[in-house]
Formats: structure tokens, sequence, C-alpha cells
């Protein structure tokens, strides 16, 4: 990686009209029932930017993202508009045989239909050790969090609530270490180069 800036810019619109939504619908006898069937339509648009700095060539880099997001959801009997910000940024550092990144998000947000969700933030941690066959890796996730939250959601019907937030202690202060090895087996031959020579030795005089 040569020292320098890389920064690239995506700017994009989706629409997906009539899209299947979600709709709740009540009865006679007061209560509610969940459905889903084709409605107006679910779309988005974002500005996203990615950007990656060389500090020390093939030694030290360091990368950052951050995107805006609006979401557009237009059901028969319901409207929900939502923004959100995503980023996070990492730092990768080429240490001979070892390479270490560091890594930080603050979760994804969307909103689908009625549903807002909403991906936990996330810290980590890898080491890697390269040998001549195979390699070494320690991974460490959500430090100093023991029940991190994964995942929010919330629905947004005017006459429905519900919210549902996911933990998971596995995850919390998690730290594993895996190996891979290269496994090479059998005889290896090389390629025989043959060259074919198509000579035309008649002179056509009979």
């Amino acid at each position: 990686v040569k020292k320098g800036i890389f920064s690239q810019l995506d700017v994009e619109y989706r629409a997906n009209p009539h899209s299947n939504m979600a709709l709740y619908q009540r009865s006679s006898d007061n209560q509610f029932y969940y459905t889903q069937r084709n409605q107006k339509g679910i779309s988005m648009f974002y500005v996203r930017n990615t950007t990656q700095y060389s500090i020390l060539p093939d030694k030290l880099v360091l990368s950052a993202y951050g995107g805006f997001y609006r979401f557009f959801n237009r059901g028969d009997n319901y409207t929900h508009f939502m923004s959100a910000w995503n980023g996070g940024c990492s730092v990768q550092a080429y240490l001979g045989k070892f390479t270490v990144t560091a890594n930080a998000d603050n979760g994804w947000k969307f909103v689908e239909g009625e549903t807002l969700g909403k991906q936990g933030a996330a810290i980590y941690f890898t080491c890697s050790y390269r040998m001549e066959h195979g390699n070494v890796s320690l991974f460490v996730q959500h430090p100093f969090n023991s029940n991190p939250r994964l995942y929010y959601s919330e629905v947004l019907n005017e006459h429905v609530k519900k919210q549902i937030s996911t933990h998971g202690t596995d995850y919390g202060n998690m730290v594993s270490l895996s190996f891979s090895v290269k496994l090479n087996r059998g005889n290896k031959y090389r390629d025989i180069e043959k060259k074919l020579q198509n000579q035309d030795n008649q002179t056509g005089i009979l």
C-alpha cells in the first residue's frame, strides 16, 4: 500500500414500488392481526464516503467510512420516514509476519415497512501471525462489555407497540483463537511444452 489518501464517494437512490410490506389490521373484536401485502412501496437515498490513508507505506493504514441514509416507507394506511447515520473506522498495522487490526462501528439502522431495526455497535481487534504453512489468529470482540446489545427492533404502528432488544453474553468479552494449516500432498509434475512443427515438403510438381 503506497503512501497517500484514497477516497470514494457513493450517491444512490433505490426505489422498490409495490413492494411487500407489513400491514396491521384491527378486527371487530378489537384484536390486531399482522399480515403482509403489496403496497405503495419503499425507497432509500444515501450518501456514503470511504477514505483510506496510508500513514506508513506497507506498514500502517487508517480507514474510515460514514454515510447518511434516508428511508421512505409508504404503505396503504401509514407513512414512515427516517434519517440515519452509519460510520466506523479501522487501523491496520503490518509488522512483518504479524497483522494487527482494530475496528469500530456504530451499528446499521434502518426502517422497513413498520419495523425499525438497529444493529448494535461493535468494537473488535484481530491479531494474526503468518507462518510458512499456516496461520494463527487471535480475535477479541466487545471488550469490557459482558452483555452487549446485538440487535434492537421496534414496531412503529400507531395502534400496536412492540420493542425487542437482543443481547448476547457469548459475544461479550469474547476471545477466540484459530489455527489454519495448509496441507500439500502428492507429486508435482512440470508441464511438458510441445512445439508443433508443420512443414509442407511437397513442391506441388508431379
